[in-house]
């Protein structure tokens, strides 16, 4: 495999750390904001006459800011305990469907692991689909179309590869009643591990065109 030509392509779970930092951001200043704006009390006795049931909208927001905060230190932790790892691909630029993906990710540091890495491979479709009222586009939802696993147990470090291959198939839409187009399609490759206790993962995106032909 080190003859191959190889595409490079970074962890991804930094930017998604980032990602939840900023939703969380953005949910704590609009429960706040909500608050301010409309001056609402903390009043949650649904028997006084200054109850307001829009106070549950603010608590609704928090709840979700402290849930992506917990996602985003969860993946700092990740981030400094193992590093960043890299998935290098074979071939150089992208994958069609139909052919074979390989590649290996390597870590930044050499990990003990008991058990081996397990790899998946993902196909998820973004589609829109019709809400109660029936209207169009009226909310989103990710479906996951296909989804491979495999054990991978290397003698060799780590940090010179964890070496994989998967078959990419040619995926369809499902084509359930409620679904009213895709939006995107998307291939990701995660990659897990116990080490002492621990959980290791990385997420990367994967090049595969031509995935969902109609």
């Amino acid at each position: 495999m080190t003859s191959d030509i190889m595409r490079r392509i970074d962890d991804s779970t930094p930017f998604q750390t980032d990602t939840n930092w900023i939703s969380a951001v953005l949910c704590v200043v609009g429960a706040v904001g909500m608050v301010w704006w409309f001056e609402m009390p903390f009043l949650f006795d649904v028997d006084s006459p200054d109850f307001n049931p829009a106070i549950f909208v603010p608590v609704v927001l928090l709840g979700i800011a402290v849930h992506q905060a917990v996602k985003a230190v969860r993946g700092l932790a990740v981030g400094r305990r193992f590093g960043r790892s890299t998935f290098e691909m074979v071939g150089g630029g992208q994958v069609s469907a139909g052919e074979t993906l390989r590649g290996r990710i390597v870590t930044a540091r050499d990990l003990e692991t008991k058990s081996g890495f397990l790899v998946t491979l993902r196909c998820i479709e973004q589609v829109r689909c019709s809400g109660s009222s029936g209207a169009v586009g009226s909310r989103r939802k990710d479906v996951v179309r296909h989804e491979s696993c495999s054990k991978v147990e290397t003698s060799e470090s780590c940090t010179r590869g964890v070496p994989f291959e998967f078959a990419i198939p040619r995926v369809k839409c499902a084509g359930d009643g409620e679904v009213l187009g895709s939006a995107e399609v998307r291939w990701t490759l995660e990659i897990q591990a116990d080490v002492a206790g621990e959980r290791y993962e990385a997420l990367f995106g994967v090049p595969v065109v031509a995935t969902s032909p109609r």
